[in-house]
């Protein structure tokens, strides 16, 4: 059974136990337990703009972006849009139906950089927004603290998605990017060497080839501990899953979590 099957339970029954449902996944060596808020943590919303795939604006409210994925960008002035942003576009336009509504659990972190809301998107049916889009391949889980709710359940759902070649697992776009043919910033997928693994006063840093850094706060660490030793790193192959920022020489590139790390 499909991840989005399984989730398609009326969030009204949460209220019924006063307590969260839990459903198990199995698939091979995956076992992830995706959750159902309470319902008074709930609140519905009309939509009054559905900027793309993980971004609406609600009725006499705000601009918010949904926690726990990120969708391909669709295309703004003169830069266009990438692989299957209109597909994960419409997609939510079917979830969210007509006139669209949505229901929204606020995070614990409740406001981006922007300033836009940061929420968890569930459709009037119960729906979670973020396992179904990254299930079908048409968004990546993303983990950032302390937002961290439910994120065992979309960390399962892409790895099922991955493994089936799904939306942006099987298109060429997506593919892991060899650091010297990395040209732009903005969200990607990347692959390369460690070269070495250092310390600063605030950062942990993976310094890679072409003047490619990861670089994790002190303060994240502790979300790393009994996932993943970073200092093993040094010399290893890894494919790192985040947003490139550029710098005089290079990139770099924050981590936030394990889950944008695989090692080979």
């Amino acid at each position: 059974m499909r991840l989005s099957q399984l989730l398609r339970q009326p969030l009204k029954k949460a209220s019924l136990r006063g307590a969260f449902f839990y459903v198990l996944l199995f698939s091979g060596a995956l076992n992830a337990v995706c959750l159902v808020p309470e319902q008074g943590q709930l609140q519905p919303h009309s939509i009054e703009k559905i900027y793309d795939g993980d971004t609406v604006h609600t009725v006499g409210g705000e601009k918010v972006r949904l926690v726990g994925f990120n969708t391909p960008e669709v295309g703004r002035g003169q830069r266009p849009a990438e692989p299957l942003a209109k597909r994960a576009t419409q997609r939510l336009r079917a979830l969210l139906g007509v006139p669209p509504k949505i229901v929204l659990k606020g995070a614990t972190e409740q406001r981006d950089r922007y300033g836009r809301v940061l929420a968890y998107g569930f459709t009037p049916q119960g729906e979670d927004i973020a396992a179904t889009l990254i299930e079908e391949g048409l968004a990546f889980a993303i983990v950032v603290p302390p937002n961290l709710w439910n994120s065992d359940c979309y960390v399962g759902a892409q790895q099922q998605a991955r493994e089936a070649g799904h939306g942006v697992w099987g298109h060429s776009a997506y593919q892991p990017q060899p650091l010297g043919q990395i040209h732009h910033g903005g969200f990607q997928r990347i692959r390369g060497r460690v070269k070495r693994v250092d310390w600063s006063n605030e950062w942990l840093w993976l310094d890679m080839e072409q003047d490619v850094s990861a670089q994790i706060k002190h303060s994240d660490l502790p979300y790393f501990e009994g996932q993943l030793d970073l200092e093993a790193l040094q010399g290893k192959v890894i494919t790192l899953q985040g947003w490139l920022v550029p710098r005089k020489r290079g990139y770099r590139l924050r981590l936030r979590h394990p889950s944008a790390i695989k090692v080979e």
